[in-house]
């Protein structure tokens, strides 16, 4: 089928839950994200360009990394990390991502 729509094949295995984490993860470790600020799924999904199904997903992905808060009727906040917080978080995601590498490889 010939492509009259000049469409190209999207080169990412990555799910849009993954991409908005990623996202969200180095706008909180980099300080775009301040301890406190009140992140709202609407405006997020708005900033992204996709809708609050992935960004509620990858939020309570960042919950169980201890770098958000949910809580109820006020929504998420972002927390307050120490030093030695960010810290393993970089350690760890160093160490998976070179063994996401070596997968890859296989």
């Amino acid at each position: 089928m010939k492509n009259r729509f000049a469409l190209k094949p999207i080169r990412t295995t990555l799910t849009m839950r993954e991409l908005v984490y990623e996202q969200l993860h180095n706008a909180i470790i980099n300080g775009v994200f301040k301890p406190g600020d009140r992140l709202v799924e609407r405006e997020l999904a708005n900033i992204v360009g996709v809708s609050k199904t992935p960004v509620r997903e990858a939020t309570r992905q960042l919950e169980q990394e201890g770098l958000v808060q949910i809580v109820p009727y006020k929504g998420i906040i972002v927390t307050e990390l120490s030093f030695t917080q960010v810290k393993e978080v970089y350690d760890l995601r160093s160490l998976l991502d070179g063994f996401a590498s070596y997968l890859a490889a296989k």
